[in-house]
């Protein structure tokens, strides 16, 4: 049976190991490290679950790069498209002053643009470093933007870490889903998906062109999957500058069958707050 974890990219940060049979538990090599006996590459020591160089890193950090959201090549991204983000002076629940006529928005949670490497997770392949499917969502409760009339989503902007890939480029799926009652798989009903290939790249972030219509007491819920494919290693893009809405993640090859909080003990990424944006026009 194949061995999956959930790992930070370029890190070695494993949190999670599942699917690996008796050997596979958390602590099954001893001490500290939570991992297999094959989770480090050859040459590399476990300490304090961090696969390291002997001795750990120049710095004293647990990364090769810096403590981790203190890396100093991190592309910032800037204020997404052009458009207003809802009506900062707006209380949440509280509409903006009716329109006249359709006004672009953007929607997010993210309080910076910038995507920082070394803080996303992905269900990945032990061995290959392959990723499993894995999903990935956000929930913007319309009201707390201040929209106010119907809101067409035509774009969703994706923060990308990391994409690797055996040719060159990978699929990622977009979905738009309206969310009823908790944050589950039951609740949400999709209105409209989207896919395209993305180009191998690093601390970017990419549009996808995806078309929905929400009312303004809409629950908005984008899933961004990511199936699993050979040769294919993709981490999403995330910072730990801080968000308006808890990051979400699914992977039921690493035991997440449902929808969980990164910050949640069973996944253990507080710190991993997706940068996800969501364009589109109000309308009167």
């Amino acid at each position: 049976m194949t061995s999956t974890k959930l790992a930070v990219a370029g890190l070695c940060a494993l949190l999670l190991a599942c699917g690996g049979g008796s050997g596979a538990s958390p602590g099954a090599s001893g001490g500290k490290c939570r991992v297999t006996g094959d989770a480090c590459d050859p040459g590399l020591e476990c300490l304090e679950n961090i696969c390291t160089p002997p001795g750990g890193f120049a710095d004293g950090s647990i990364g090769p790069d810096g403590p981790v959201g203190e890396r100093s090549d991190a592309s910032p991204f800037g204020t997404p498209d052009a458009r207003p983000i809802g009506n900062p002076d707006a209380r949440p629940g509280t509409p903006d002053a009716a329109i006249d006529k359709p006004i672009e928005r953007t929607l997010t949670h993210s309080a910076s643009q910038t995507v920082t490497a070394g803080t996303s997770a992905a269900c990945s392949v032990s061995k290959t470093g392959e990723h499993t499917d894995n999903s990935y969502y956000r929930v913007f409760d319309l009201s707390d933007f201040g929209i106010g009339g119907a809101f067409a989503v035509d774009t969703v902007q994706v923060g990308i870490e990391q994409a690797t890939s055996g040719g060159g480029t990978q699929p990622i799926t977009i979905r738009l889903h309206r969310l009823s009652g908790a944050l589950t798989l039951a609740n949400l009903t999709l209105i409209t998906t989207a896919s395209r290939t993305v180009a191998d790249t690093t601390l970017s972030v990419e549009d996808f062109a995806v078309t929905g219509t929400f009312s303004p007491t809409d629950n908005l819920v984008v899933e961004v999957f990511t199936p699993a494919g050979a040769g294919n290693a993709l981490f999403v893009g995330s910072n730990s500058s801080g968000q308006t809405d808890p990051t979400y993640i699914m992977a039921a090859g690493c035991g997440l069958a449902e929808i969980t909080d990164v910050s949640d003990a069973e996944v253990g990424f507080p710190g991993m707050h997706f940068v996800l944006n969501v364009l589109g026009t109000e309308f009167p």
